[in-house]
């Protein structure tokens, strides 16, 4: 799948109400019927026109009422899907769109989501554990990946036929956040919501892990482990750290090592709440499993890694690194969006999104009229040109920079910058104040900076003067 000529083209005929080179789901598909509804459409079960008549879930999505919001959302969910393959996550097949939809083709799964298998009737410890494992083995996968799912319930999982298998279905907020404590967005469903998101910390993985604790109590008790009736009660009861001892169904004791470990997973504090391999690893876990079943919780079972030929392993390695850096890309591209700067080209330098390195064709860098009209992105091609150790020139006139934070960023890279020499920033506004701030760069004996053009700007003539003097 090319994902980004898609993604191009998904929000150019969003704007433009259709296009040529679209294709219908419809001719290669015969839609079956309506199996669910989403935000922004339907799902369909499908088979194609042509070949084996295997069954695919279809969600299309109406292109006019996701809008440019929704459509970058939900390819976000596409890209991460398509970087996925793991027995316990359904696998994306292909996507198509026509001028009015965008339609996805997934596996589908029969089951139903785990949401109606647990309203249907009351879920065993010992299906608890299988379901849970699967998850768990899920989880560890992508948060090995970096991907933090951020929404995990059992409405977002489905069930294969006879409910053997359960899989991760929706990867709407998931994102990626490699090993860092780094999101601060507060997302998910809120009774599934980690206390840190809710008290609006900095956080990670272990968002997912207290999901899975949730799960794993609504699975065997049939209900949430926080049960208040408003959300303003919710969220403080949630957030307060106790966790009520429950009993299990007709009142008898629940077990306890499942007791516990549901409490190792619903710990206030994300450092020490269960990682997923940890998880996999705990006694309650392990009740169940002997040391060859944890291969065989699935009627069919994908090839190991280590069971490719080392062409095949060295291939897949590289597949999963290309993703990842995709992935990354997206996200810092979206991060562009919100801030309103992703019209320039330069500030979308793939090398450098991906690796904090920016290396420029050349060691001059011209950007002359570029920001006239959002002159605070310059800040972000002032981090950019802080990574770039062989830069020498960088022209930024006619940027219409009037902003003294702009300067002091700029001059603050400039003076420990190891190679840059020159710099232009006439015909632009910059106040008068920002000349003495210029005036100490030039007489740093530490700085490289040999020439600064500061011409037709709010400077002073006298401390221009002092400036060329230099």
């Amino acid at each position: 799948m090319d994902f980004y000529a898609l993604q191009d083209s998904l929000l150019r005929n969003s704007k433009s109400g259709g296009s040529s080179d679209t294709v219908d789901v419809e001719s290669r598909y015969v839609l079956i019927e309506k199996i669910g509804s989403g935000s922004y459409g339907d799902v369909w079960s499908a088979t194609r026109r042509t070949g084996a008549k295997d069954v695919y879930a279809v969600k299309r999505i109406d292109k006019r009422h996701a809008g440019i919001k929704g459509l970058r959302s939900v390819m976000g969910e596409v890209e991460t899907m398509s970087l996925l393959s793991h027995p316990n996550i359904v696998k994306l097949e292909e996507t198509y769109q026509d001028e009015a939809c965008l339609s996805i083709v997934m596996e589908y799964l029969p089951g139903g989501s785990l949401q109606h298998r647990i309203d249907r009737q009351n879920v065993s410890e010992l299906e608890t554990r299988r379901f849970i494992t699967q998850l768990l083995m899920a989880v560890e996968y992508i948060h090995e990946k970096g991907i933090v799912h951020r929404d995990l319930k059992p409405s977002n999982c489905l069930l294969s036929q006879n409910d053997l298998v359960v899989k991760i279905s929706d990867f709407g907020l998931s994102v990626f956040a490699g090993n860092k404590q780094c999101l601060t967005t507060c997302c998910g469903t809120l009774h599934f919501m980690a206390p840190e998101i809710l008290l609006e910390k900095n956080y990670g993985k272990p968002v997912d892990m207290w999901a899975m604790g949730v799960m794993a109590h609504v699975m065997f008790f049939g209900r949430y482990p926080f049960q208040a009736r408003t959300e303003a009660a919710l969220t403080k009861d949630i957030c307060r750290g106790y966790l009520p001892r429950e009993e299990g169904g007709g009142g008898l004791p629940c077990p306890s090592l499942l007791q516990d470990f549901i409490s190792q997973l619903l710990l206030y504090d994300p450092h020490r709440r269960m990682s997923a391999k940890d998880a996999l690893k705990h006694p309650w876990i392990k009740e169940g499993l002997d040391a060859n079943r944890r291969t065989s919780l699935y009627p069919s079972q994908a090839p190991s890694v280590t069971a490719m030929k080392p062409s095949a392993r060295w291939r897949a390695a590289v597949l999963a690194v290309i993703g990842v850096q995709r992935l990354l890309y997206l996200q810092r591209i979206q991060r562009l969006v919100r801030l309103g700067y992703d019209g320039f080209p330069i500030l979308r330098d793939y090398r450098y999104l991906v690796t904090g390195k920016y290396v420029p064709a050349s060691t001059s860098v011209e950007c002359s009229h570029m920001f006239h009209a959002r002159p605070m992105a310059l800040l972000e091609l002032i981090s950019m040109i802080n990574t770039c150790p062989f830069l020498k020139h960088v022209d930024l006139s006619w940027n219409n920079i009037h902003s003294l934070s702009v300067i002091q960023s700029l001059l603050k890279v400039v003076t420990r910058h190891p190679s840059l020499q020159s710099i232009d920033l006439s015909h632009n506004p910059i106040p008068a104040v920002a000349g003495r701030s210029i005036v100490r760069l030039i007489r740093n004996p530490l700085s490289q900076v040999t020439s600064i053009n500061v011409g037709d700007t709010g400077i002073s003539a006298d401390t221009i003067g002092q400036i060329n003097s230099f």
